[in-house]
């Protein structure tokens, strides 16, 4: 439900009462980061709850399952699931009047759909472009749940150097990073042990070295700068959540984050993406920092991902905090090596498995130079007279304001 993108898949169609059945996703016309933010689940169930639906059915399309496939979800769903408690005591981003939430695989998903005459590849084309319209399927469902609450903690882990100004050392730029990964899962090939050496013990090592680095400089910049890793992005961005709800400084005087999410290469790269510095003037600091260094930006390969809103920069935002995420592109340097093969397999054989390990062929001085441009895009931050600030009319400066939520 987009009123200003003109779009709301709720005009016409009653829900209250009832199980609404969702894709992921959003219209592929709409900017990279405006689809990443209104393909997330919060902002689905929230849509549902507020038009009286009391149910959510998460159809899996053939589309869908390239990225995420089926067998992934289905061993991921074992693990427990967690949720942040917020200041009113309530697990964050839920609906108490949705009482049940499932998934159906792909040919469940044609089956439910085609109970109304609707073929799902014509269904999942005409939602991609925005044309389709909302309709009622003939079919009843009940869902029965059993649920077992039990509290748990995590620790995150955070430092800070305080900044050289009188007046801008009370300002923070916020580097983060998580340090969980997914833990123990079922084996493979006799391994059970997730490591996560690209996700994301690239992006912790990093912020520990950028960490470094600004520690031995002859003066701190003049802003003071918080080093975040954080726990449980694994789980729904858990860590951070709790950071920006219980922040150690008032949240109006963290200036900007930059989030180390899979801050590595698997071959000689010659291309950064950089999601959400579009929106914000920390899109100068990044074009420069990108050409100190010698990195080309490119546009994100995969909207369809939905990246901005699957790491740590997300809850911060959402307090009004401008933030980019920079990743590797999926260009080589190497003309003889094809990058973005070598990430599709990463995607569909390693990420999240126990395969994910310190012995992938990491390419080691692409790796030292996605650290240094993130040190450099924090340090001219750091050391800017002005703070970062959405551009105007932008979605997340319309959505947020720049001002502290309460929720």
């Amino acid at each position: 439900s987009a009123p200003e993108l003109k779009h709301d898949d709720y005009a016409n169609v009653d829900v209250k009462g009832k199980i609404v059945a969702i894709m992921a996703g959003a219209p592929e016309a709409w900017e990279t980061t405006t689809r990443a933010y209104y393909s997330s689940g919060y902002l689905k169930g929230k849509f549902a709850a507020e038009h009286g639906a009391i149910g959510m059915i998460s159809l899996w399309t053939p589309d869908f399952d390239p990225h995420y496939p089926w067998a992934a979800f289905l061993r991921n769903s074992k693990f427990p699931a967690f949720n942040v408690i917020d200041k009113t005591g309530k697990p964050k981003d839920s609906y108490e009047q949705i009482r049940g939430s499932v998934a159906v695989p792909v040919a469940k998903s044609k089956q439910l759909l085609s109970s109304a005459g609707l073929d799902i590849d014509e269904v999942v084309k005409k939602a991609t472009t925005g044309e389709y319209v909302s309709k009622a399927l003939p079919v009843r469902a009940q869902i029965h749940l059993v649920t077992e609450h039990k509290d748990a903690s995590s620790p995150n882990v955070v430092a800070m150097l305080p900044g050289s100004d009188p007046k801008l050392k009370d300002e923070y730029v916020l580097y983060s990073a998580h340090l969980d990964h997914i833990g123990i899962s079922a084996p493979d090939n006799g391994d059970s042990i997730n490591n996560g050496a690209y996700d994301n013990a690239s992006g912790t090592a990093a912020v520990i070295e950028i960490a470094r680095a600004f520690s031995q400089m002859p003066k701190a910049p003049r802003r003071s700068i918080i080093f975040l890793n954080v726990t449980g992005e694994e789980e729904g961005l858990l860590g951070a959540y709790y950071f920006s709800l219980n922040p150690t400084v008032p949240i109006k005087n963290i200036v900007a984050n930059i989030n180390l999410d899979e801050i590595a290469a698997l071959y000689p790269l010659k291309d950064i993406v950089a999601l959400g510095a579009e929106h914000s003037t920390m899109n100068d600091d990044v074009m420069a920092a990108s050409k100190q260094v010698g990195f080309e930006i490119s546009p994100d390969p995969f909207p369809e991902e939905t990246y901005f809103i699957r790491s740590d920069q997300f809850p911060f935002v959402r307090q009004g905090i401008p933030a980019v995420f920079i990743g590797p592109g999926m260009k080589s340097s190497d003309p003889k090596v094809d990058g973005h093969a070598i990430y599709m397999n990463w995607l569909q054989h390693i990420y999240h498995t126990p395969h994910d390990e310190i012995t992938l062929p990491f390419d080691w001085p692409s790796n030292v130079r996605l650290a240094q441009l993130n040190f450099i895009i924090g340090n001219r931050i750091a050391n800017a007279t002005s703070r970062p600030a959405w551009k105007k009319n932008d979605i997340f400066q319309q959505k947020f304001g720049g001002q502290v939520q309460s929720d």
